[in-house]
């Protein structure tokens, strides 16, 4: 009998493991976006890892703020606002989009010309549940998204269930083309559902008057379950950056431990996605917007103590009318009130877990939540890994039957906060152990080289990565720029 060596990392650690050198970790810049009118005793507006060639993707940058601000980009050019290295509002000292598309890591503030006079701080959106979807209106880089229809009339066999139909159409994992250990990913999470009904966006599903629209397949892809969780804990996002002069999807890394970075960057950051299939780029786009509304990306709630209040913009849902939204002032996000539709009973179907499950799982999260407020990176580490191990097999098993558990059920609780006043748990990264594929190259702005192509294929041959130079690039260590 033969036997296969073990296999290697996807990535090699910077430094082999019990080899009695103290760990290293990679680390980055950081581009900070403050709020112009808050005094420098309160946190960024927003952060993001400088992981483009030192700096981050304008548009990703720029929309991201303009979904802070209440969907700026949709107001006339000259009242749409604008990346400024002054405190001082100045239209001269506006920062236009560089020939590279890359904003350097630096610090900024974002000017909202509708607030240029002494009006006061313009308000922003406090979460995800208060922003309103902009139907008929996405931003320029989600227009034409290199999608392919998907066309049902070649299928042999009907699929029996969402995971089946979500296989039968993908094939294999978007991301890592693997085929073993793969799942329904939703686009938009099923816990989000009131917010799903509350904004109409049953109009893009492909079967109208669906009992549970938002777990239609044009709102899922097939993922892999390790890359799953990453995705649904905002570890990356999956945004379109141009290439060559058109549009294409890939994978951006927001938030990672240090001891994680390296392998994160490596793996999915300006990683080309594989051919999509008949999803909505309207859930994309949402989707966009549900990782950038988190605690980790938007600081400025996370202040200590501060000075002044915070101008927020908050939705109102009332039945039988069109939502309205109202301004308040808050010095902490605790104080942000939910929307109606967030506190309605959710019209989603009943997950089929039983209760005996559900007081497992809850008293396993409680203990880790304790142990939260005095060791915080147990918050997401040691709870996963724990979690996992002690119930992903009974899930894997209602998942023979009811395969949109799986993940986003078995996983939805890490999507809340361990720690009281923070809108969502801080993105953990656990190792992968298969090697990943490259396909079309490198994008411009990746701090990573590659070395062969791949065709525009699903069915090309896996290429291993042959390891990161940590040394390209300006890197400094992660801290805030006061």
């Amino acid at each position: 009998m033969e036997f296969k060596e073990a296999l290697d990392a996807a990535i090699q650690p910077l430094v082999p493991h019990h080899s009695g050198v103290p760990p290293q970790y990679k680390t980055a810049p950081l581009l900070q976006i403050f709020h112009p009118f808050y005094s420098n005793k309160f946190k960024p507006l927003m952060q993001f890892l400088a992981l483009d060639s030192g700096g981050i993707d304008y548009d990703l940058a720029y929309y991201a703020c303009c979904l802070l601000v209440g969907n700026a980009w949709t107001r006339p050019e000259a009242l749409q606002p604008y990346f400024s290295l002054t405190r001082k509002y100045d239209e001269s000292k506006r920062i236009i989009r560089p020939d590279n598309g890359i904003l350097p890591a630096n610090k900024y503030y974002f000017h909202d010309p509708q607030y240029a006079s002494d009006q006061g701080p313009y308000p922003i959106i406090p979460s995800f549940a208060h922003w309103s979807f902009p139907h008929g209106n996405l931003p320029l880089p989600w227009r034409n998204l290199p999608i392919a229809e998907y066309n049902t009339s070649t299928n042999t066999t009907t699929p029996s269930s969402a995971r089946e139909a979500t296989i039968q159409r993908d094939q294999c994992c978007r991301i890592t083309q693997a085929i073993c250990g793969v799942e329904k990913a939703h686009i938009i999470p099923s816990a989000e559902d009131p917010w799903f009904t509350s904004n109409d966006m049953g109009r893009y599903v492909s079967v109208l008057d669906t009992p549970n629209p938002i777990d239609d397949l044009r709102n899922a892809f097939l993922l892999r379950v390790d890359v799953h969780r990453i995705f649904d804990l905002k570890g990356f996002l999956i945004f379109p950056k141009l290439r060559d002069g058109r549009r294409v999807l890939v994978t951006h890394v927001l938030h990672s431990l240090p001891r994680t970075l390296h392998e994160m960057d490596a793996l999915f950051h300006n990683r080309l996605c594989h051919q999509l299939y008949g999803v909505a780029p309207e859930f994309l786009f949402a989707r966009f917007a549900w990782a950038i509304l988190d605690s980790t990306t938007v600081q400025l709630f996370e202040t200590t103590k501060p000075d002044q209040q915070i101008a927020v913009r908050i939705r109102e849902d009332a039945p039988n009318s069109e939502p309205t939204s109202r301004v308040i002032y808050v010095t902490s996000g605790d104080q942000v009130p939910p929307t109606t539709s967030t506190t309605a009973t959710s019209p989603s179907k009943k997950r089929s877990r039983s209760s005996a499950s559900r007081a497992r799982q809850g008293s396993h999260i409680g203990k880790r939540r304790e142990e939260a407020d005095s060791d915080t990176d147990v918050s997401v580490d040691e709870a996963f890994e724990d979690f996992t191990r002690s119930h992903i097999g009974k899930r894997r098993e209602e998942a023979d039957s009811d395969t949109d558990v799986s993940v986003d059920e078995a996983f939805e609780d890490f999507s809340r906060p361990l720690k009281r006043g923070r809108p969502l748990a801080r993105p953990s990264t656990p190792p992968l152990p298969v090697s990943m594929t490259e396909s079309l190259g490198t994008l411009p702005g990746s701090s990573r080289s590659n070395s062969s192509t791949a065709t525009h294929n699903d069915t090309a041959a896996d290429s291993k990565i042959s390891g990161y130079n940590h040394s390209t690039g300006e890197i400094v260590p992660i801290k805030h720029l006061d």
